[in-house]
């Protein structure tokens, strides 16, 4: 990846349960939330950790997106990885059980999840015309 000079003295920040970072991002259950390195949450993005959600180094995950360990709608409960370089558009939601892969790019307003048979499936907003 090309070194970018933002990052250049980057620290993980303080997470605590139900409080926003310094950078406007809201943890859940952080003690089950690991964070890699130079990884940038954008603001108003919210991580619902309570069976866990793995992040990889320098992944970008834009603003304003949810993040979910735990479906109470469905009951659906399982860790979310996110594989390093990954890049999540503003406004996207991941469900339980989902991996992002290495490098892979999820477009803005897409959701993500598996299905009853474990297969994952991408919904992606379409342009306005």
């Amino acid at each position: 990846m090309v070194e970018n000079n933002r990052f250049k003295e980057w620290k993980a920040p303080e997470m605590v349960h139900g409080e926003f970072t310094k950078y406007e991002w809201l943890p859940y259950h952080p003690e089950n939330i690991k964070l890699g390195y130079k990884t940038d949450i954008g603001a108003l993005t919210c991580l619902f950790a309570h069976e866990g959600i793995e992040i990889g180094n320098e992944c970008q995950i834009g603003s304003h997106c949810s993040i979910y360990s735990y479906d109470s709608e469905d009951n659906i409960r399982g860790k979310v990885t996110i594989k390093d370089g990954a890049t999540i558009g503003s406004h996207s939601v991941i469900f339980p059980n989902v991996i992002i892969e290495r490098n892979e790019k999820i477009k803005a307003g897409s959701i993500v999840y598996v299905d009853q048979k474990g297969k994952r499936h991408i919904k992606e907003v379409r342009e306005y015309k």
